[in-house]
């Protein structure tokens, strides 16, 4: 019996040695243009699509769930005092295409530009300041322990970002430095860094296989290929590989990273769609206001989405 249960245990501690070294089959993603939204859209199917979604893309995440504690009446009242007072820029009384593109975009970058000013203020710069790399590296430097190894990438951000090449950023350049996955102005050279990573035989090209491999490799306690790989491996040949020569070059990655149609403007597109019911163009505050739902939530919507998941009888 002492040998059995010693086995046991030796057996146990094995298996938990097993699941703390295994890795999750994490897929790593390339795409520089981020969801708006965790909820899923559905944007094409009416019986799938969810405000919620919506909701986040224009008004922000924690506006959104502010905007679900308010009554029917208060969130109408707020959403329109929002059009008015900042979303409607050049106050004609009217939404532009370009002005919704502008706002759901401002709102996407929120988070990014708060983490941008506050680390600005901690290196007690004022609004029209600019700072130089040294500074920025002195003030950042215990940071993180791999300092090291991303001095120079950060170094060849930094000079990417200074448009005027003076050698200082201003605050501007300096949110492209810190969030270069989320400025335009940053994805060329995103798209470089990672061409340097994926193709490791340095040959200028992406095979298939390290294509694959970027996004997932197989460790000693997981060798099992996930589901999704089978997937990705037939969005290499369909619709990576443009002109199918079985290899990714520059601009191809660049198409992979960087999607045509981007979800600021799938989601201006949609919500113009949605609200625009004279089709000029242009969305009055009383045709956002008749589509108040598309754009903010209340307690009502929370109360539909109760009747969606529930038999009213059961109420």
């Amino acid at each position: 019996n002492y040998c059995m249960m010693k086995w046991s245990l030796l057996f146990l501690v094995f298996l938990s040695v097993c699941s703390v070294n295994a890795k999750p089959q994490v897929k790593k993603d390339r795409i520089l243009d981020k969801d708006l939204s965790d909820v899923p859209h559905f944007e094409d199917d009416p019986e799938k699509h969810d405000n919620k979604y919506d909701h986040d893309a224009f008004l922000g995440k924690e506006e959104s769930n502010e905007f679900d504690d308010l009554s029917p009446e208060e969130s109408k009242k707020r959403l329109e005092s929002l059009i008015r007072n900042k979303v409607d820029t050049d106050k004609d009384g009217k939404v532009s295409k370009q002005e919704l593109t502008t706002w759901i975009e401002k709102v996407s970058k929120k988070s990014l530009l708060s983490d941008t000013n506050k680390q600005w203020q901690e290196m007690k710069l004022s609004k029209d300041d600019s700072v130089d790399f040294e500074t920025y590296q002195k003030t950042h430097s215990d940071d993180d322990d791999d300092e090291g190894d991303n001095s120079d990438r950060d170094r060849k951000r930094w000079d990417y970002a200074d448009k005027d090449k003076n050698g200082k950023l201003d605050r501007d350049e300096f949110f492209n430095f810190l969030h270069p996955e989320d400025s335009p102005f940053m994805r060329p050279l995103m798209v470089n860094e990672s061409m340097e990573e994926i193709d490791k035989n340095h040959d200028g090209i992406v095979s298939e296989k390290e294509y694959l491999e970027d996004m997932w490799s197989p460790s000693e306690n997981d060798k099992e290929e996930p589901e999704w790989l089978v997937d990705e491996k037939k969005k290499f040949h369909d619709e990576r590989d443009k002109n199918k020569d079985g290899k990714l070059d520059r601009d191809e990655v660049a198409d992979w990273m960087i999607p045509e149609d981007d979800h600021v403007g799938q989601e201006t597109d949609h919500l113009m769609r949605e609200a625009d019911r004279d089709n000029d163009g242009f969305l009055t505050i009383s045709e956002i206001s008749e589509k108040s739902d598309t754009f903010a939530g209340s307690q009502a919507t929370d109360y539909g989405d109760v009747l969606k998941t529930h038999d009213p009888s059961d109420l």
